[in-house]
């Protein structure tokens, strides 16, 4: 019996078998980005993602010599609770003097219309 599939479900000669891929990440990543039948967009991408496991990053790294980590810690916090206790001012705190009081001159008010009597009609 001889089962119609619809177009779309039908393979043509530019669908391509993938084969699984034996092996990790970082070896898929390298034979992207060394194939050169790839678009450059693809294998810069796998390269970016590739670069972090194939070389080492600067980082930070605390050398501690033959101490442990607790008693460093101990003669560090010691060290800080030392330099806060000379950081402390014993000083008082002074009261302000009040300030005397201003004194204020006031003075009449002055009406800003001259006097009825020195209008002229």
């Amino acid at each position: 019996m001889d089962v119609q599939l619809p177009t779309f479900a039908m393979m043509d000669e530019r669908t391509e078998i993938v084969e699984p891929f034996n092996g990790n990440a970082l070896e898929y990543l390298q034979s992207i980005y060394r194939d050169p039948t790839q678009e450059q967009f693809t294998r810069m991408r796998a390269a970016r993602d590739a670069i972090a496991y194939e070389s080492p990053k600067l980082v930070a790294t605390a050398v501690i010599d033959g101490k442990d980590f607790a008693t460093l810690l101990d003669r560090r916090i010691a060290h800080m609770r030392k330099v806060e206790a000379a950081r402390i001012i014993d000083a008082k705190p002074v009261e302000p003097k009040p300030k005397p009081a201003p004194t204020v001159q006031i003075k009449p008010y002055v009406p800003t219309v001259p006097d009825k009597r020195y209008r002229r009609i």
